[in-house]
């Protein structure tokens, strides 16, 4: 099942505390030489600002996509100079490659959106983070310019249909 969260289906508290729980988990899957230093990346003030950010930027859109009433992944993004910027894509370790999940959650965040709006997908990409970049590499994102990634609407609409 899919939400979509925006500034007029404001999401809640209890659904950014789980979206919250998936980044820091899998921040620390990623980069398991920073959980000596936990405290550093997962408290109250790193909640407190990435909430602030959520509630605060305008045209922000979260997409979620929950199993069993739990959710297993989501999707932020936002408009920008004719793109649709992904700025987070998430998903918990157990669905990562399982049954599509990464397929269906792109398909719906394009379903959902404004395609006036932009004719290009993009995002960065940590290079240190080389699960992402093959992932997206692998749907037919480029790297343009050091962490920026794109890929055209059409070409994205085409690997969803593969």
């Amino acid at each position: 099942m899919f939400n979509l969260y925006n500034e007029e289906n404001k999401i809640s508290d209890e659904v950014k505390k789980c979206i919250y729980k998936i980044i820091v988990n899998n921040f620390f899957l990623t980069y398991p030489d920073k959980l000596n230093n936990r405290e550093k990346y997962d408290s109250i003030d790193s909640y407190n600002n990435w909430n602030k950010m959520i509630d605060e930027t305008p045209n922000y859109y979260i997409l979620t996509y929950s199993i069993d009433n739990e959710i297993v992944g989501f999707i932020a993004y936002r408009y920008m100079n004719n793109k649709l910027c992904l700025s987070e894509v998430q998903i918990v370790p157990e669905y990562q490659g399982v049954d599509n999940t990464l397929k269906k959650m792109l398909g719906k965040v394009i379903d959902v959106s404004n395609k006036t709006k932009y004719e290009k997908v993009c995002g960065t990409i940590n290079p240190k983070n080389s699960k992402s970049i093959n992932v997206f590499s692998h749907i037919g994102m480029i790297n343009v310019d050091k962490l920026w990634y794109e890929i055209s609407l059409d070409n994205l609409e085409k690997w969803l249909k593969r």
